[in-house]
């Protein structure tokens, strides 16, 4: 897979708040069935994380992680999250939406973005759109929650 996450911008793991000590829900699940050697449905338990709001930065970190040992069809399947403008990926800042499409969006190739969009929804609120394609592959289209950027 092309990319990598951590090329966010971010030095590294963001220290996480005394509130916040422990990891996410999903993050601890997919550590357990990394340790079982299912790493599709650690995937599968972190994108379940990606697309609802609040998705923290170890999320996507534990997801790259996972990603690399999982299948083709898990790989293919990821890379179709975020899709539809209804069903949103949610990412800690804004400078994720490309390290997300440099990681995930093409299985084999790299994203080549053409176009970025501010979308207003109605009702939905507001979506970033971004049109790319991999490699010589058709256009394709990944939406990104605004509010929490």
């Amino acid at each position: 897979m092309a990319g990598v996450v951590a090329a966010a911008g971010c030095a590294g793991r963001p220290a996480r708040s005394s509130e916040s000590e422990r990891p996410p829900q999903s993050v601890t699940r997919a550590a357990e069935l990394e340790a079982a050697g299912d790493f599709d449905g650690a995937v599968e338990a972190l994108a379940g994380a990606v697309v609802a709001p609040g998705a923290r930065a170890e999320v996507f970190f534990e997801l790259q992680k996972a990603a690399v040992r999982a299948s083709a069809v898990a790989r293919e399947k990821l890379s179709h999250l975020g899709e539809s403008a209804a069903a949103p990926l949610h990412v800690p800042e804004r400078r994720w939406e490309y390290s997300w499409l440099g990681a995930f969006a093409c299985v084999e190739e790299h994203p080549r973005v053409t176009h970025q969009a501010l979308l207003m929804l109605d009702p939905g609120g507001a979506v970033d759109e971004l049109t790319f394609s991999c490699g010589a592959g058709p256009e394709r289209r990944t939406y990104f929650a605004v509010e929490a950027l």
